[in-house]
Protein backbone atom coordinates (compact mmCIF):
# COMPACT_ATOMS: atom_id res chain seq x y z
CA UNK A 1 0.00 0.00 0.00
CA UNK A 2 1.48 4.04 -0.74
CA UNK A 3 -0.07 6.03 1.99
CA UNK A 4 0.61 9.81 1.20
CA UNK A 5 0.54 11.66 4.39
CA UNK A 6 -0.37 15.49 5.10
CA UNK A 7 0.85 17.59 8.65
CA UNK A 8 0.35 20.59 10.16
CA UNK A 9 3.74 22.38 10.37
CA UNK A 10 6.94 20.51 10.07
CA UNK A 11 9.62 18.46 12.61
CA UNK A 12 10.03 21.10 14.63
CA UNK A 13 6.78 21.54 15.38
CA UNK A 14 3.60 20.91 16.60
CA UNK A 15 4.35 17.08 16.88
CA UNK A 16 2.03 15.49 14.22
CA UNK A 17 4.74 15.32 11.65
CA UNK A 18 7.63 12.96 13.64
CA UNK A 19 4.78 10.88 14.58
CA UNK A 20 3.63 10.71 11.16
CA UNK A 21 7.27 9.51 10.55
CA UNK A 22 7.44 6.59 13.19
CA UNK A 23 4.32 5.58 12.04
CA UNK A 24 5.68 5.61 8.47
CA UNK A 25 8.89 3.63 9.84
CA UNK A 26 6.38 0.98 11.26
CA UNK A 27 4.18 0.51 7.78
CA UNK A 28 8.09 0.71 6.09
CA UNK A 29 8.73 -2.68 8.16
CA UNK A 30 5.50 -4.03 6.65
CA UNK A 31 6.15 -3.13 3.29
CA UNK A 32 4.24 -0.64 2.71
CA UNK A 33 5.35 2.70 1.01
CA UNK A 34 4.92 6.64 2.65
CA UNK A 35 5.34 10.08 1.63
CA UNK A 36 5.38 12.40 4.05
CA UNK A 37 3.80 15.89 3.20
CA UNK A 38 4.78 19.01 5.68
CA UNK A 39 3.30 22.48 5.51
CA UNK A 40 6.80 24.55 6.25
CA UNK A 41 10.46 23.20 6.31
CA UNK A 42 10.90 19.28 5.13
CA UNK A 43 14.23 19.65 6.08
CA UNK A 44 13.51 19.91 9.73
CA UNK A 45 13.55 16.29 9.53
CA UNK A 46 17.39 16.81 10.65
CA UNK A 47 15.72 17.61 14.41
CA UNK A 48 14.41 14.02 14.54
CA UNK A 49 16.70 11.36 16.31
CA UNK A 50 17.60 8.90 13.93
CA UNK A 51 17.06 9.51 10.04
CA UNK A 52 13.98 9.42 7.48
CA UNK A 53 14.67 5.67 6.98
CA UNK A 54 13.47 5.08 3.27
CA UNK A 55 10.02 7.06 3.97
CA UNK A 56 9.87 10.03 1.33
CA UNK A 57 9.87 13.40 3.09
CA UNK A 58 8.35 16.61 1.24
CA UNK A 59 6.55 20.08 1.35
CA UNK A 60 3.19 20.77 0.21
CA UNK A 61 2.65 24.66 -1.07
CA UNK A 62 -0.28 26.20 -2.33
CA UNK A 63 -1.15 28.98 -4.79
CA UNK A 64 -4.04 30.57 -3.43
CA UNK A 65 -6.47 28.18 -2.08
CA UNK A 66 -5.11 25.54 -4.71
CA UNK A 67 -2.27 23.34 -4.11
CA UNK A 68 0.70 24.03 -6.10
CA UNK A 69 1.34 22.28 -10.05
CA UNK A 70 4.79 20.96 -8.19
CA UNK A 71 3.03 19.11 -5.14
CA UNK A 72 0.18 17.85 -7.19
CA UNK A 73 2.96 16.20 -9.51
CA UNK A 74 4.92 14.97 -6.90
CA UNK A 75 1.92 13.07 -5.35
CA UNK A 76 0.76 12.01 -8.80
CA UNK A 77 4.18 10.25 -9.01
CA UNK A 78 3.83 8.98 -6.00
CA UNK A 79 0.30 6.83 -7.14
CA UNK A 80 -1.17 6.86 -3.45
CA UNK A 81 -3.63 4.40 -2.55
CA UNK A 82 -4.39 6.29 0.72
CA UNK A 83 -4.30 9.60 1.57
CA UNK A 84 -4.27 10.56 5.67
CA UNK A 85 -4.43 13.91 7.20
CA UNK A 86 -3.03 14.47 10.30
CA UNK A 87 -5.03 16.98 12.50
CA UNK A 88 -8.10 18.69 10.24
CA UNK A 89 -6.69 22.48 10.61
CA UNK A 90 -7.12 24.40 7.58
CA UNK A 91 -3.77 23.94 5.64
CA UNK A 92 -3.16 19.79 5.83
CA UNK A 93 -6.48 19.08 5.75
CA UNK A 94 -7.45 21.74 2.48
CA UNK A 95 -4.23 19.89 1.47
CA UNK A 96 -5.14 16.23 1.84
CA UNK A 97 -8.88 16.65 0.32
CA UNK A 98 -7.33 18.33 -3.06
CA UNK A 99 -5.32 15.52 -3.39
CA UNK A 100 -7.58 12.85 -2.45
CA UNK A 101 -10.01 14.06 -5.20
CA UNK A 102 -6.89 14.53 -7.46
CA UNK A 103 -6.25 10.77 -7.28
CA UNK A 104 -9.23 9.34 -6.85
CA UNK A 105 -8.22 7.70 -3.48
CA UNK A 106 -9.63 7.60 0.28
CA UNK A 107 -9.04 10.20 2.70
CA UNK A 108 -8.21 9.99 6.16
CA UNK A 109 -8.27 11.83 8.91
CA UNK A 110 -6.55 11.77 12.55
CA UNK A 111 -7.79 13.73 15.13
CA UNK A 112 -4.91 14.71 18.00
CA UNK A 113 -6.79 16.90 20.36
CA UNK A 114 -9.71 19.49 20.81
CA UNK A 115 -10.00 21.51 17.46
CA UNK A 116 -12.66 22.68 18.42
CA UNK A 117 -11.69 24.27 21.59
CA UNK A 118 -8.66 25.60 19.93
CA UNK A 119 -10.41 27.28 17.43
CA UNK A 120 -12.58 28.90 20.17
CA UNK A 121 -9.58 30.13 22.15
CA UNK A 122 -7.52 31.51 19.34
CA UNK A 123 -6.31 34.97 19.62
CA UNK A 124 -7.78 35.12 22.69
CA UNK A 125 -10.83 36.70 25.06
CA UNK A 126 -12.78 39.80 24.58
CA UNK A 127 -13.16 42.09 21.18
CA UNK A 128 -9.81 41.82 20.05
CA UNK A 129 -9.76 38.21 19.88
CA UNK A 130 -12.86 37.87 18.00
CA UNK A 131 -12.33 40.47 15.59
CA UNK A 132 -9.04 38.78 15.24
CA UNK A 133 -10.66 35.29 14.84
CA UNK A 134 -12.91 36.42 12.10
CA UNK A 135 -10.30 38.58 9.99
CA UNK A 136 -7.66 35.25 10.13
CA UNK A 137 -10.81 32.81 9.44
CA UNK A 138 -11.36 34.53 6.16
CA UNK A 139 -8.16 34.63 4.95
CA UNK A 140 -7.68 30.82 5.95
CA UNK A 141 -10.48 31.05 3.19
CA UNK A 142 -8.44 31.86 0.21
CA UNK A 143 -4.60 31.68 1.89
CA UNK A 144 -4.90 27.97 4.09
CA UNK A 145 -1.72 28.30 6.06
CA UNK A 146 -2.77 31.59 7.20
CA UNK A 147 -5.72 29.81 9.14
CA UNK A 148 -4.12 27.19 11.75
CA UNK A 149 -7.39 26.04 13.36
CA UNK A 150 -10.37 24.20 12.31
CA UNK A 151 -11.77 25.91 9.13
CA UNK A 152 -15.82 25.12 8.84
CA UNK A 153 -16.04 24.91 5.09
CA UNK A 154 -12.96 22.57 4.98
CA UNK A 155 -14.44 20.42 7.78
CA UNK A 156 -17.91 20.00 5.80
CA UNK A 157 -16.19 18.70 2.96
CA UNK A 158 -14.24 16.62 4.78
CA UNK A 159 -17.44 14.69 6.09
CA UNK A 160 -18.89 14.41 2.81
CA UNK A 161 -15.27 12.82 1.65
CA UNK A 162 -13.71 11.19 4.64
CA UNK A 163 -13.84 7.65 4.27
CA UNK A 164 -12.10 6.65 7.74
CA UNK A 165 -11.69 8.95 10.83
CA UNK A 166 -8.84 7.82 13.76
CA UNK A 167 -7.79 9.26 16.79
CA UNK A 168 -5.01 9.74 18.87
CA UNK A 169 -6.60 7.87 21.82
CA UNK A 170 -9.64 6.03 22.95
CA UNK A 171 -11.66 8.92 24.61
CA UNK A 172 -10.39 11.32 21.86
CA UNK A 173 -11.74 8.52 19.34
CA UNK A 174 -15.53 8.23 21.14
CA UNK A 175 -15.89 12.43 21.82
CA UNK A 176 -15.61 12.67 17.32
CA UNK A 177 -17.93 9.86 16.97
CA UNK A 178 -20.04 11.53 19.08
CA UNK A 179 -19.49 15.48 17.91
CA UNK A 180 -19.80 14.60 14.14
CA UNK A 181 -21.52 11.33 13.84
CA UNK A 182 -18.90 9.52 12.48
CA UNK A 183 -16.91 6.12 13.02
CA UNK A 184 -13.97 7.02 14.59
CA UNK A 185 -11.65 4.21 15.52
CA UNK A 186 -8.66 5.04 18.72
CA UNK A 187 -5.25 4.18 17.50
CA UNK A 188 -2.39 5.45 19.95
CA UNK A 189 1.08 6.69 18.15
CA UNK A 190 3.54 4.34 17.42
CA UNK A 191 7.37 4.06 19.27
CA UNK A 192 10.79 2.95 17.13
CA UNK A 193 11.01 -0.42 17.79
CA UNK A 194 13.00 -2.01 20.45
CA UNK A 195 14.61 0.93 20.95
CA UNK A 196 17.08 1.15 24.39
CA UNK A 197 16.79 3.50 26.88
CA UNK A 198 19.27 6.11 26.52
CA UNK A 199 22.25 6.28 28.36
CA UNK A 200 23.11 9.06 30.82
CA UNK A 201 26.02 11.65 29.14
CA UNK A 202 29.08 12.35 31.14
CA UNK A 203 29.64 16.26 30.97
CA UNK A 204 25.65 17.39 30.00
CA UNK A 205 24.61 19.13 33.07
CA UNK A 206 27.45 21.55 32.16
CA UNK A 207 26.85 21.80 28.54
CA UNK A 208 23.75 22.91 29.11
CA UNK A 209 24.47 25.20 31.83
CA UNK A 210 23.14 23.19 34.90
CA UNK A 211 24.16 22.74 38.57
CA UNK A 212 26.39 19.84 39.00
CA UNK A 213 24.06 18.14 40.97
CA UNK A 214 20.73 18.17 42.77
CA UNK A 215 17.52 16.46 41.18
CA UNK A 216 15.85 17.62 37.70
CA UNK A 217 12.60 18.32 37.79
CA UNK A 218 11.91 18.10 34.07
CA UNK A 219 9.00 19.47 31.49
CA UNK A 220 9.38 19.59 27.78
CA UNK A 221 7.50 21.20 24.98
CA UNK A 222 7.03 24.16 23.87
CA UNK A 223 4.03 26.83 25.71
CA UNK A 224 1.77 28.77 23.89
CA UNK A 225 -1.95 29.62 25.00
CA UNK A 226 -3.59 26.11 25.41
CA UNK A 227 -0.74 25.02 27.79
CA UNK A 228 -0.24 28.02 29.88
CA UNK A 229 -2.84 27.30 32.81
CA UNK A 230 -1.14 23.46 33.01
CA UNK A 231 2.44 25.33 32.58
CA UNK A 232 1.62 27.82 35.48
CA UNK A 233 0.29 24.72 37.56
CA UNK A 234 4.45 23.18 37.43
CA UNK A 235 6.00 26.70 37.89
CA UNK A 236 3.37 26.89 41.15
CA UNK A 237 4.12 23.39 42.30
CA UNK A 238 7.82 23.78 41.92
CA UNK A 239 7.68 26.36 44.60
CA UNK A 240 6.54 24.15 47.06
CA UNK A 241 8.29 21.27 46.24
CA UNK A 242 11.43 23.87 45.85
CA UNK A 243 10.52 25.27 49.93
CA UNK A 244 10.93 21.43 50.94
CA UNK A 245 14.37 20.52 49.14
CA UNK A 246 16.29 22.65 48.72
CA UNK A 247 18.51 20.97 45.79
CA UNK A 248 15.88 20.47 42.82
CA UNK A 249 16.12 22.13 39.81
CA UNK A 250 12.97 23.01 37.59
CA UNK A 251 14.23 22.58 33.96
CA UNK A 252 12.03 23.32 30.95
CA UNK A 253 12.89 23.03 27.29
CA UNK A 254 10.60 24.58 24.20
CA UNK A 255 9.25 27.62 22.82
CA UNK A 256 7.42 30.28 25.30
CA UNK A 257 5.29 32.28 23.40
CA UNK A 258 6.16 35.84 23.14
CA UNK A 259 3.26 37.03 25.63
CA UNK A 260 4.70 35.20 28.09
CA UNK A 261 7.79 37.06 29.99
CA UNK A 262 10.06 35.16 32.09
CA UNK A 263 10.63 37.15 34.74
CA UNK A 264 6.78 36.45 35.60
CA UNK A 265 7.04 32.92 35.37
CA UNK A 266 9.95 32.85 37.74
CA UNK A 267 7.60 34.55 40.05
CA UNK A 268 5.14 32.06 40.48
CA UNK A 269 8.28 29.48 41.57
CA UNK A 270 8.71 31.46 44.68
CA UNK A 271 11.95 30.47 46.43
CA UNK A 272 13.00 28.09 43.89
CA UNK A 273 13.40 31.09 41.01
CA UNK A 274 16.63 30.63 41.43
CA UNK A 275 16.48 26.95 40.44
CA UNK A 276 14.92 27.71 37.41
CA UNK A 277 15.77 27.20 33.54
CA UNK A 278 14.40 28.12 31.14
CA UNK A 279 17.01 26.36 28.25
CA UNK A 280 14.51 26.92 24.99
CA UNK A 281 14.41 24.89 22.25
CA UNK A 282 17.16 22.17 21.95
CA UNK A 283 18.29 21.94 18.69
CA UNK A 284 19.86 18.71 19.06
CA UNK A 285 17.51 15.52 19.38
CA UNK A 286 20.66 13.84 21.36
CA UNK A 287 20.93 16.32 24.03
CA UNK A 288 17.26 16.33 24.62
CA UNK A 289 17.10 12.37 24.92
CA UNK A 290 20.44 12.96 27.79
CA UNK A 291 18.14 15.67 29.97
CA UNK A 292 15.05 13.18 30.48
CA UNK A 293 17.68 10.57 31.13
CA UNK A 294 18.83 12.94 33.49
CA UNK A 295 15.52 13.99 35.04
CA UNK A 296 14.77 12.51 38.65
CA UNK A 297 11.29 13.14 37.40
CA UNK A 298 9.26 14.16 34.36
CA UNK A 299 5.91 16.18 34.71
CA UNK A 300 3.11 16.47 32.39
CA UNK A 301 1.23 19.04 34.46
CA UNK A 302 -2.53 19.18 33.89
CA UNK A 303 -5.75 19.83 35.18
CA UNK A 304 -8.51 17.22 34.59
CA UNK A 305 -10.17 19.57 31.94
CA UNK A 306 -11.71 18.62 28.86
CA UNK A 307 -8.84 19.56 26.91
CA UNK A 308 -6.92 17.47 28.69
CA UNK A 309 -8.80 14.50 28.48
CA UNK A 310 -9.14 14.51 24.89
CA UNK A 311 -5.46 14.62 23.96
CA UNK A 312 -2.19 13.05 24.49
CA UNK A 313 0.68 15.18 24.85
CA UNK A 314 3.53 13.98 22.88
CA UNK A 315 6.10 14.28 25.65
CA UNK A 316 4.14 11.45 27.82
CA UNK A 317 5.07 8.53 25.72
CA UNK A 318 8.96 10.27 24.92
CA UNK A 319 8.64 10.42 28.98
CA UNK A 320 8.00 7.09 29.47
CA UNK A 321 10.04 5.04 26.74
CA UNK A 322 13.25 6.91 28.37
CA UNK A 323 12.42 4.65 31.34
CA UNK A 324 12.66 7.94 34.21
CA UNK A 325 9.57 8.15 37.02
CA UNK A 326 6.55 9.97 35.21
CA UNK A 327 4.19 12.81 36.74
CA UNK A 328 0.76 13.68 34.58
CA UNK A 329 -3.02 13.59 34.63
CA UNK A 330 -5.54 10.50 35.47
CA UNK A 331 -7.92 12.20 32.92
CA UNK A 332 -7.97 10.79 29.24
CA UNK A 333 -4.39 8.87 28.32
CA UNK A 334 -3.94 8.54 32.09
CA UNK A 335 -6.80 6.14 32.35
CA UNK A 336 -4.41 3.34 30.65
CA UNK A 337 -1.59 4.04 33.27
CA UNK A 338 -1.29 2.54 36.68
CA UNK A 339 -1.26 4.81 38.91
CA UNK A 340 2.13 4.98 41.26
CA UNK A 341 3.13 2.03 39.49
CA UNK A 342 3.56 2.83 36.02
CA UNK A 343 2.77 6.37 36.48
CA UNK A 344 2.07 8.71 39.13
CA UNK A 345 -1.18 10.44 38.63
CA UNK A 346 -2.57 13.53 39.54
CA UNK A 347 -6.55 13.80 39.55
CA UNK A 348 -7.30 17.82 40.64
CA UNK A 349 -5.71 21.46 39.49
CA UNK A 350 -4.38 22.17 42.45
CA UNK A 351 -0.73 22.79 42.99
CA UNK A 352 -0.18 21.12 46.07
CA UNK A 353 -0.81 17.88 44.55
CA UNK A 354 0.97 18.08 42.27
CA UNK A 355 3.48 19.07 44.37
CA UNK A 356 3.25 16.46 46.19
CA UNK A 357 3.27 13.80 43.19
CA UNK A 358 6.81 15.30 42.42
CA UNK A 359 8.18 14.90 45.94
CA UNK A 360 6.61 10.95 45.99
CA UNK A 361 9.07 10.36 43.25
CA UNK A 362 12.07 12.43 44.92
CA UNK A 363 11.72 10.73 48.25
CA UNK A 364 13.04 7.12 47.48
CA UNK A 365 15.18 6.33 44.64
CA UNK A 366 14.64 3.14 44.10
CA UNK A 367 11.20 3.53 44.10
CA UNK A 368 11.11 6.27 41.68
CA UNK A 369 13.59 3.75 39.22
CA UNK A 370 10.88 1.08 39.40
CA UNK A 371 8.26 3.05 38.58
CA UNK A 372 10.50 4.59 35.71
CA UNK A 373 11.24 0.79 34.47
CA UNK A 374 7.02 -0.19 34.85
CA UNK A 375 6.15 2.96 33.04
CA UNK A 376 8.94 1.85 30.08
CA UNK A 377 7.67 -1.55 29.88
CA UNK A 378 4.22 0.07 30.01
CA UNK A 379 4.93 1.80 26.93
CA UNK A 380 6.12 -0.70 24.24
CA UNK A 381 2.55 -2.24 24.90
CA UNK A 382 0.58 0.62 24.42
CA UNK A 383 3.09 1.26 21.68
CA UNK A 384 4.50 -1.29 19.69
CA UNK A 385 5.40 0.05 16.29
CA UNK A 386 4.14 -3.73 15.05
CA UNK A 387 1.12 -3.92 16.45
CA UNK A 388 0.50 0.14 15.15
CA UNK A 389 1.24 -0.50 12.34
CA UNK A 390 -0.98 -3.89 12.13
CA UNK A 391 -4.24 -1.89 13.64
CA UNK A 392 -3.53 1.43 10.93
CA UNK A 393 -3.26 -1.34 8.05
CA UNK A 394 -6.80 -3.13 8.47
CA UNK A 395 -8.16 0.75 9.01
CA UNK A 396 -6.92 1.66 5.59
CA UNK A 397 -8.29 -1.60 4.09
CA UNK A 398 -11.56 -0.37 5.53
CA UNK A 399 -11.37 2.76 4.20
CA UNK A 400 -10.71 1.35 1.03
CA UNK A 401 -14.05 -0.83 1.17
CA UNK A 402 -16.15 1.73 1.42
CA UNK A 403 -18.30 3.08 -1.31
CA UNK A 404 -16.58 6.49 -3.03
CA UNK A 405 -18.11 9.65 -1.85
CA UNK A 406 -19.93 11.27 -4.81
Amino acid sequence: MRIAFCCLGDFEAPPGPRQMLLLARALKAGGHKCLILVENDPGTIRLVAGDAAGVEIGRYRFVGPRLSRETRARVAAFRPDIVHCYEPRTAPLAAALELSRAEAVPLCVRFADDDEMLRRSAGGPGIRGAVGRRLLLGAGTVFPSRWPYKHPIHHRRMLGRARGYDAITPALAAEVSRRYGVACEGILPAVPPGAAAPPRVEGLRSKLGLTPSGPLVVYTGSVFRAHYEDFKLLLRAFAIVADRDPEACLIHTGRLADRYRKSELLALTGGGAARTRFLGFLDDPADLQALMTEAAVLVQPGAPTEFNRLRLPAKVHDYLMVGRPVVTFAVGFGELLSDRREAVLTRTGQARELAEAIEWVLDDEQRAESLGQAGRRRAFQLFAPDEIARQTVAYYDRAREMQAPR
